[in-house]
């Protein structure tokens, strides 16, 4: 199960991306320009590594408080009904780091692709390939 709470002005959300990026930089002991060079598979690997520390003291089956904030979802608690005692907490921290409801939130309650969202319409598409709408 993933929580976040998304009433949050865009100061706010700002503002928690930033401490997350921080709390990011400090457990990691990795500064901010190197986090910037990485590439995204070293960046979700070296995540992985600290999340991992985290969840070496963290109790099995409590929700988990991402501390490494996005704008997307701030403040996101992660509680996974799938994890045992005897998953790995390299495992465990792959899975924290990819549950996100992220996906789930670019579609309306209707099943639509929220106009806002969309990368074409379907009429800009068909213009685009000279089929008059």
């Amino acid at each position: 199960m993933v929580r976040f709470d998304k009433n949050k002005s865009n100061d706010q959300r700002n503002s928690r991306v930033a401490e997350g990026k921080a709390a990011l930089e400090s457990a990691s002991g990795i500064k901010a320009s190197a986090w910037a060079a990485m590439t995204a598979a070293e960046a979700a690997e070296q995540t992985d590594l600290v999340v991992e520390g985290l969840l070496e003291t963290h109790p099995v089956r409590m929700p988990f408080d991402w501390p490494f904030h996005t704008r997307s979802e701030p403040e996101r608690e992660i509680r996974t009904l799938t994890g045992r005692p005897s998953m790995p907490n390299d495992r465990s921290a792959r899975l924290m780091r990819l549950a996100t409801l992220r996906s789930v939130d670019y579609y309306s309650p209707r099943g639509e692709i929220k106009p806002s969202l969309r990368r074409t319409t379907w009429a800009h598409a068909k213009r685009q390939r000279g089929i008059a709408p």
